[in-house]
C-alpha cells in the first residue's frame, strides 16, 4: 500500500464513523420502542370485598325509615308523590325489609318484603292494598306510576355474584371504585348488568347504570346525598332515570330510626324541611 492510499481509506473510515454514531442512537431507540412496557396496575382490595363493603351501608338491624317518592311529570305520566315507609327486623340470622307505600293521605297502597338470610337465601313477597303477601320469584312491577320497580328499590344488586373490578374513576369529586356486576340470570327486570361507582374509602354507593339484555343503558341511579348514622353512610336523596325517556322518580328520606342509636343521631336524621 503506498501513501497515496492511506488518505483515501482514511477518509472513507472517518465518513464511515461519522455516520456510526446517530445510528447506533437510531438503533438504541427504535430497540427501547420495542421493548414491552408494563402498566401500572392500580391497587385494590378484591372486588367482592368492595361490594360487601357497599352492603354494610344498607341498615341490616333493626331500622325504620320514612320519605317520599317524587314522580316528575313527563309525556308519559303525570307528576305525583308517593309516601313511603321502610322497616328493617332482625331475627337470628335473618334479615327482614318491608317496604310500603302509601297514597298522601297516609293510605297503604302496596307492600313488598325482601328476607335474606347471612347463608345468602333470598325471599320476595308482595302485596297490593291490605291484602296478604304472597311469594313471588322476584318482582319488576313499576311502583305506581314511578319508573322504578321493587327490585331497583331495594338495590337488589348488591347481593349479585361475581363482581368484576374494572378501573377507578370519580363521581361529583369522590375517587370511585367501579365495578360490573353481572346479572345471575336475565332477571325479571330485564338487566343484564349493573355498573356501580363505590366510594373508594367508605364504598358507600355513588351510581349504578343497569343495562338491558341489549346492552344499551336502561336505568341509571343517582344518590344526590348521604347522611352518616352511627357509622353507615345511609342514602338520603336518589334519582332514578328511565332510559331513553330519561323518566325521573325521587326517593327522599325525611327520617331515620335506628335502634341502639341515641335520640341525638336520630333527630339529626330527621328531615326539618
Amino acid at each position: 500500500m503506498n501513501s497515496t492510499d492511506v488518505p483515501w481509506y482514511g477518509a472513507t473510515t472517518r465518513r464511515v464513523a461519522s455516520h456510526a454514531y446517530p445510528t447506533t442512537v437510531l438503533t438504541v431507540l427504535l430497540i427501547a420502542t420495542c421493548i414491552p412496557r408494563t402498566q401500572a396496575t392500580p391497587i385494590h382490595p378484591p372486588a367482592r370485598d368492595i361490594l360487601a363493603g357497599a352492603r354494610r351501608h344498607i341498615p341490616a338491624d333493626e331500622t325504620w325509615i320514612r320519605g317520599d317518592l317524587r314522580i316528575k311529570a313527563s309525556k308519559s305520566r303525570p307528576a305525583g308523590k308517593l309516601q313511603i315507609e321502610i322497616a328493617v327486623t332482625r331475627r337470628a340470622d335473618t334479615t327482614t325489609v318491608e317496604y310500603t307505600v302509601s297514597d298522601v293521605f297516609g293510605q297503604p297502597i302496596e307492600r313488598f318484603v325482601v328476607t335474606r338470610t347471612d347463608s345468602g337465601d333470598v325471599d320476595y313477597r308482595h302485596a297490593q292494598g291490605s291484602e296478604a303477601a304472597r311469594n313471588i320469584r322476584r318482582s319488576s312491577t313499576r311502583i305506581q306510576n314511578a319508573d322504578v320497580s321493587w327490585i331497583d328499590m331495594s338495590l337488589d344488586f348488591l347481593w349479585w355474584n361475581d363482581p368484576v373490578w374494572i378501573r377507578e374513576d370519580s363521581v361529583k369529586g369522590h375517587a370511585c371504585h367501579v365495578l360490573d356486576v353481572p346479572a345471575p340470570e336475565l332477571d325479571e327486570a330485564g338487566y343484564s348488568m349493573v355498573r356501580l361507582w363505590l366510594e373508594k374509602k367508605s364504598h358507600a354507593l355513588l351510581r349504578a347504570d343497569a343495562f338491558g339484555a341489549d346492552g344499551d343503558l336502561a336505568r341509571q341511579f343517582s344518590v344526590r346525598s348521604l347522611k352518616k348514622i352511627d357509622g353507615r353512610w345511609m342514602i338520603k336523596s336518589l334519582d332514578f332515570f328511565t332510559y331513553p325517556m330519561r323518566d325521573r322518580t325521587r326517593l327522599h328520606v325525611r327520617e331515620v330510626r335506628a335502634m341502639g342509636v341515641d335520640d341525638a343521631a336520630n333527630d339529626a336524621a330527621r328531615d326539618r324541611d
